[in-house]
């Protein structure tokens, strides 16, 4: 009878030993922004903006509509096609992914040129 020999590698990763150009693409992306810090969602529960209905949708536009970074967020949102950074389903800027979908041709090209011409928001460190 043939019998199966399983042999131990050399070395077992560790989540310690990632180097930092495999980590997950949105938490680059998210490094990347430097207004997130100031942003009235930081440090809330995603859950919140993920608008599975219409009354979750409107608690979460509710907290972007006194956010003083929600144009930043908006324009990268906007930019940002694949939103790698948040993923694609979840409100950004004030606006739900069905409201950012829908906007489309010279509409969304009007507001991405709009946001990039505002001035940025200061840090309120």
């Amino acid at each position: 009878m043939d019998t199966l020999t399983l042999t131990r590698p050399e070395t077992i990763p560790t989540a310690h030993a990632t180097p930092p150009e495999t980590a997950p693409r949105a938490t680059l992306r998210r490094l990347e922004l430097d207004w997130v810090s100031d942003a009235a969602c930081d440090g809330a529960d995603p859950a919140l903006f993920d608008p599975v209905n219409r009354h979750v949708a409107a608690r979460a536009t509710a907290i972007c509509a006194a956010c003083p970074v929600r144009r930043a967020c908006l324009l990268d949102a906007l930019e940002d096609e694949e939103d790698t950074a948040y993923g694609p389903w979840l409100v950004r800027g004030g606006m739900t992914p069905k409201e950012r979908r829908d906007l489309r041709g010279p509409s969304r090209a009007a507001l991405v040129d709009e946001l990039r011409a505002s001035p940025a928001p200061a840090p309120v460190r």
